[in-house]
């Protein structure tokens, strides 16, 4: 996805959804998707530095139910998978649980593109809306 977007390449390359699933293997590059996928559009994304994007996200009472959440992913618009990340323990998803987070990608130059991402993750249960 990023070489594409540094030559203009058409099509839907931008990091736009996120996305979680069951999955338990360790991110590897050959990744290209997450286990029983629950796939949806960030909420929204700012950039906090120059060299990075911030992405807001939210998995409300109805979505991803069921799923032992344990790998979360950021997708193209076309469902490209850019980045993926394990979480333990895993999380029990169900109507009275919400996940949201925030999910931070940061370009460094160095004698090699390199990236990073970082996520903070708050889960909020039915009670704590009452």
């Amino acid at each position: 996805l990023i070489t594409f977007l540094l030559v203009g390449h058409p099509g839907n390359n931008r990091v736009t959804k996120v996305g979680v699933g069951d999955g338990t293997s360790e991110p590897s590059r050959p990744d290209t998707g997450l286990t029983n996928a629950f796939i949806k559009s960030v909420n929204s994304y700012t950039f906090p530095s120059e060299n990075s994007v911030k992405y807001r996200f939210a998995f409300n009472s109805g979505d991803g139910n069921g799923l032992l959440v344990s790998e979360f992913g950021l997708f193209s618009t076309d469902e490209v998978l850019f980045s993926r990340k394990l979480r333990t323990p895993a999380i029990p998803k169900d109507s009275d649980i919400i996940i949201e987070g925030d999910w931070t990608v940061q370009v460094f130059q160095c004698k090699e593109w390199l990236f990073a991402s970082t996520t903070e993750i708050k889960f909020i249960t039915q009670s704590d809306l009452t």
